[in-house]
């Protein structure tokens, strides 16, 4: 699913490396879960596999395609057509009610609406908001969801159209402990319909046991570990 070999990224106004991973693979299906503190480069680690920021050099492969090689263009469309992304404040859109968030990126993906199809659209979409719990709220304006229940649409965002992909930026963090392992178990039970792989960032630890593997960023990322021997 992922293939990562000699990525080098750092920010234009930046002399210092943020990343500089070596090798990182990832099979398709799987679910890892990536912890390191805060400001250590998690976030940008999920940028730059989604695309948004472009690496200095290396190989990025997702499902086989290299997203380094791609056009600003191509890149935004590959990531519509193959990646979910639940952001850790969610990015719901205020105006929409929750089936409209939900079903957006079906307007953004020709291959995610084929695969959902017309017909079957508000029949998918119910059934996963029932799996989550938020099936009442369908007509509902997010803005007048709980914190819990607006992540879950998020979550349902995420894998409408059957990503081969989803990136999860600490997306728990706002829900308490129970909260936030029942989430993960919804979440998978979502995935794991088409085995859909999870790279899930987070510092919290408790919730390691749930995937298949759990590794820090500092594992895999030099950089990090020259600034910790430079301390």
């Amino acid at each position: 699913m992922i293939k990562i070999e000699n990525l080098k990224f750092k920010y234009p106004s930046s002399s210092q490396l943020i990343l500089d991973i070596p090798k990182f693979q990832m099979k398709k299906g799987e679910k890892i879960f990536l912890y390191g503190p805060s400001g250590c480069g998690k976030t940008t680690f999920l940028e730059v596999l989604a695309g948004i920021n472009s690496p200095l050099e290396g190989i990025v492969e997702i499902s086989g395609c290299d997203v380094t090689k791609m056009s600003a263009s191509e890149k935004d469309q590959f990531r519509a057509d193959q990646m979910g992304y639940i952001f850790q404040s969610f990015n719901l859109i205020p105006y929409l009610n929750v089936q409209e968030n939900i079903t957006l990126p079906l307007y953004f993906s020709s291959k995610k609406r084929t695969r959902v199809s017309a017909a079957n659209e508000n029949k998918k979409t119910t059934e996963i908001c029932k799996l989550l719990g938020i099936e009442p709220y369908l007509t509902q304006p997010v803005t007048e969801l709980s914190v819990g229940q607006q992540q879950r649409v998020a979550a349902a965002r995420a894998i409408i159209g059957q990503p081969s992909l989803i990136l999860a930026d600490e997306p728990t963090s706002a829900l308490d402990f129970n909260h936030r392992e029942k989430f993960i178990k919804l979440l998978f039970a979502l995935c794991n319909q088409h085995q859909t792989s999870v790279l899930f960032v987070s510092h919290d630890r408790t919730l390691e046991k749930l995937f298949d593997r759990s590794l820090s960023l500092h594992e895999i990322n030099i950089s990090s570990k020259v600034d910790e021997d430079a301390l």
